[in-house]
């Protein structure tokens, strides 16, 4: 039986009362339960308002709040959004990090085969652009995330986490962490080249996950 466009409504106004105002998933879940609902009254028979309370029954331990010390916040946001963030955070680091050696090994072959101040200068330079460039693309996102009809998984992570992003890059982009332009692998300071290289490559991802959101927005404005 397929359900009318009031029943979906009311599973729709369901879900945000359990907190899920996140479009991206609430979408998915509204498609998920509005098929169990549909698998119930036709094959047990039962009426839309008892299927309606075992489906999301069935959701309930996704829909409790929960937290993680990953993402910024003190509010208790449904677990299924969360699960999410934090995939999307552990692909961001995992991701940085591997970028952030591979680039980090090759800047210290630069230095090792042109040890001079200009080339140490010019890559410097290189790092306090980008990071200014980053500086004001995510105050860019900040102000279209706020004028975003929508919410989702990624405007969340961006919102609550753009903020330590800003501190990163303004760190880099005033030269606090730079490449201090040692040749040797086994060398302390090959973890200096490593770790603002890495912490460029985090704010890089962070903003996809804005820019994500965009595009999240621009598909379902869409539909």
């Amino acid at each position: 039986m397929k359900l009318t466009n009031q029943q979906i409504d009311t599973i729709n106004e369901t879900l945000v009362l359990n907190g899920l105002v996140y479009d991206d998933i609430k979408l998915e879940l509204v498609d998920h339960i509005a098929s169990e609902i549909e698998l119930a009254m036709d094959h047990k028979e039962v009426l839309f308002e008892d299927a309606l309370k075992t489906a999301f029954s069935n959701w309930q331990g996704q829909l409790h709040g929960s937290r993680s010390y990953w993402i910024r916040g003190y509010a208790f946001i449904p677990k299924i959004i969360i699960k999410k963030a934090l995939k999307m955070v552990k692909h961001i680091f995992l991701m940085s990090l591997a970028m952030g050696i591979i680039t980090a090994v090759a800047v210290t072959f630069i230095f090792k085969f042109n040890p001079q101040q200009e080339v140490l200068f010019v890559l410097n330079s290189m790092l306090q652009g980008v990071s200014v460039i980053g500086i004001l693309l995510i105050i860019y996102l900040k102000f279209k995330l706020r004028q975003s009809k929508h919410k989702s998984t990624y405007s969340f992570l961006f919102n609550q986490n753009g903020f330590i992003q800003v501190i990163t890059l303004i760190m880099l982009a005033t030269g606090i962490f730079n490449l201090k332009g040692y040749s040797n692998f086994s060398d302390f300071h090959f973890m200096s080249a490593l770790l603002p290289i890495t912490w460029l490559f985090i704010s890089g991802f962070y903003l996809n996950v804005g820019f994500q959101h965009l595009r999240f927005e621009k598909k379902v404005s869409k539909v």
